[in-house]
């Protein structure tokens, strides 16, 4: 079911649809709540989910500098035919 990969449908839903979906439940659920304890539980949900929204965003500029690096290093090589950090 999941195969993984940058961009395929299932990494997709599970970095961003799903952590989007839980921060609207948090909110709904500290906008329906009587009790500080499920207030707090929605507030939890939410900001959990930022992070993993956030965390996957960070991780995602770094795989993208990280891809630019090897293309750049792939150039070099079939220009001189060595890896360029070789001596």
């Amino acid at each position: 079911m999941f195969q993984g990969g940058n961009g395929t449908k299932s990494s997709r839903v599970l970095r961003w649809l799903l952590p989007i979906l839980m921060i609207v439940a948090g909110l709904v659920l500290i906008g329906i709540s009587s009790s500080e304890v499920m207030t707090g539980l929605g507030v939890a949900i939410a900001l959990g989910s930022t992070v993993v929204i956030s965390a996957g965003w960070l991780a995602r500029l770094d795989d993208d500098s990280e891809r630019i690096r090897e293309e750049d290093a792939r150039d070099v090589v079939r220009r001189t035919g060595r890896w360029p950090d070789e001596q």
